[in-house]
């Protein structure tokens, strides 16, 4: 098992050293992705059911965006929302569509206090990578 994880974080480290990959690796980090939460604010106070919006761009376009609670994924979200003002910011990614935003609803469940919230990209090539987190204290 030793060797075939060896294996993998060399592949991983080789995939990451080459400057344009063929095809990425599913789970490397790709520098190429970017997204921002804008709700909850970080540091916001939320109840146990609460909106999670925000947007992610790449160069090969968002496929999906991944919202975990902690380290626990709790939902999943397509691109939904037109955001012509990242179109006019990031015109290098302009090109991949228009619909670079998204909003899911998430529901806490008995997890109650500090929590960390975190976005991950996952392009259409299938690279994912974490591209935004924030802190939210979660009521009852």
């Amino acid at each position: 098992m030793k060797k075939l994880t060896a294996a993998v974080v060399v592949l991983g480290a080789l995939a990451l050293a080459c400057e344009r990959p063929k095809r990425p690796l599913p789970g490397v980090a790709d520098p190429r992705l970017m997204g921002y939460i804008d709700r909850p604010a970080d540091g916001s106070t939320v109840g146990p059911e609460f909106l999670v919006a925000g947007w992610a761009m790449g160069k090969h376009g968002i496929a999906r965006v991944r919202v975990y609670l902690d380290d626990e994924l709790v939902e999943a979200a397509t691109m939904t929302g037109a955001r012509p003002d990242l179109d006019a910011a990031f015109p290098q990614y302009a090109g991949t569509g228009p619909l670079h935003g998204f909003g899911v609803l998430v529901d806490a469940g008995p997890r109650a206090g500090y929590r960390t919230l975190r976005l991950e990209a996952v392009d259409r090539r299938g690279s994912a990578m974490y591209v935004a987190n924030a802190r939210v204290k979660i009521e009852p």
